[in-house]
């Protein structure tokens, strides 16, 4: 079987179910590049996604208010910045720019992945220019509105 003989839902749904979910990252992104999908934006600057994947990410943090690594005594990047705003130890556009140095570092490159293959889906939903902006692709522009919706209901159930 090759990725051809898959549609881009998919491949999609594969991404989130079979990509590695240790922490709220994967999902909080998955939730700002749908969003961005829906509006039919192509280039998403740095600073719009850092501050859309914030708000994800603090949204599900607020559902699913557990550790986001299995040592308790450790702390993620993203939990130090949530950390930072939530005591008033920093500013949301501060937070924000924090986002776009240290918190997407990791996810958004690995976000394509199905399983541990970087290579099987690499670059299939979008395109990077590091600390700069994210360019979507038409596999993810072409979603409807449904496929969204329903893409967006699988993301809440992990």
């Amino acid at each position: 079987m090759d990725i051809s003989d898959f549609h881009d839902k998919d491949i999609w749904k594969g991404i989130i179910l079979f990509g590695l979910n240790v922490a709220t990252y994967k999902m909080a992104l998955a939730k700002s590049l749908l969003e961005f999908s829906a509006i039919g934006t192509n280039v998403v600057l740095w600073d719009e996604i850092s501050g859309s994947f914030l708000d994800k990410y603090l949204e599900r943090l607020d559902v699913r208010k557990m550790p986001q690594l299995s040592n308790p005594t450790r702390q993620t990047r993203m939990e130090r910045i949530v950390n930072d705003l939530n005591f008033g130890r920093t500013t949301k556009e501060r937070a924000i720019e924090e986002v776009g140095l240290k918190g997407l570092d990791n996810v958004v490159p690995r976000f394509q992945t199905i399983g541990r293959d970087r290579e099987i889906i690499a670059e299939y939903f979008y395109e990077i220019n590091y600390g700069q902006e994210i360019i979507l692709k038409d596999s993810i522009l072409a979603f409807s509105r449904e496929d969204i919706e329903e893409l967006d209901q699988e993301i809440d159930a992990r």
